[in-house]
């Protein structure tokens, strides 16, 4: 069969588009290392300031929402989601250059957020199961989604940070309870406050209990292709919202997508999104 212009790159390409900001940022390493292991982290990517004030408004909504979500049992922690125009400081987590560029590498042009959430897990807290997180995507080769935790507090072992198996999404599957053995061959995902961590949607993880004591603080930041439909829905957030912040945040939004506009306003469709949307599903 012929190969066309419009055709898709392979799978885990760097686009000439994007090339020059991953080298401009030193990301091409964590790039191979996201296509060959399945996870990279980030260090110093975000300022401790900044870690600071992101991490007292997880720690207010968490305590206000007080939820068990991210598998944590209670007494052991608590978690809020949703979080998006809840504070400026969350939407300015989003906007991290280094963050961004993986994003569309993982994800590619037009990538949606699917999900920003918080988890507060405490001294005793246990381990989740190993799983993956894009469960409900059918295998493909094109990475369907990643998460990238902002460490809010020093994150170890001890501390109870994620662990990742390396190359297991390849496999693209979910592990089953006789794989749980596959936890011997974990890399836990240490870093220093202000360092994120990230892992593709097959990559197989868990997290280690948390014997230390105190608090793990930790900010989670999911995204997805165009194509797929996210976590969270933020159709609240309005002009009054966007207007603040950079194109890119209306994007991530789906905002600037042709799905859903087709038949409104009398039958007439804006085409310029759909152009658009057409060459971003190719980087």
């Amino acid at each position: 069969m012929a190969v066309h212009d419009y055709a898709y790159p392979q799978p885990w390409a760097v686009s000439p588009t994007l090339e020059p900001a991953l080298n401009q940022l030193g990301l091409l390493p964590n790039a191979d290392q996201l296509r060959d292991e399945g996870y990279t982290i980030v260090h110093d990517a975000y300022d401790p300031a900044l870690c600071a004030a992101i991490r007292a408004d997880v720690l207010a909504a968490a305590r206000a929402e007080k939820g068990h979500y991210f598998d944590i049992k209670p007494g052991e922690g608590i978690s809020a989601y949703h979080l998006l125009g809840k504070s400026d400081h969350f939407a300015q987590a989003l906007l991290n250059p280094k963050l961004l560029a993986l994003a569309e590498y993982l994800c590619g042009g037009d990538f949606l957020l699917s999900q920003l959430a918080a988890s507060v897990r405490f001294e005793g807290a246990t381990a989740m199961g190993l799983h993956i997180d894009s469960q409900w995507i059918p295998p493909t080769p094109y990475n369907p989604m990643f998460t990238a935790c902002l460490a809010l507090d020093d994150l170890s072992e001890e501390a109870g940070t994620t662990l990742v198996i390396p190359e297991s999404h390849t496999l693209m599957c979910n592990p089953g309870p006789e794989e749980d053995q596959a936890r011997a061959q974990a890399v836990p995902m240490a870093c220093k406050v202000g360092g994120f961590a990230i892992w593709t949607g097959y990559a197989w993880h868990a997290n280690y209990p948390r014997t230390l004591p105190g608090e793990r603080v930790m900010l989670h930041m999911t995204f997805c292709r165009l194509a797929y439909r996210p976590v969270e829905d933020y159709s609240h957030l309005g002009d009054d919202f966007l207007a603040k912040w950079p194109p890119v945040m209306a994007t991530m939004l789906g905002r600037d997508a042709w799905m859903g506009l087709a038949g409104r306003n009398g039958g007439a469709c804006d085409m310029r999104h759909y152009s658009r949307m057409w060459d971003a599903a190719r980087r």
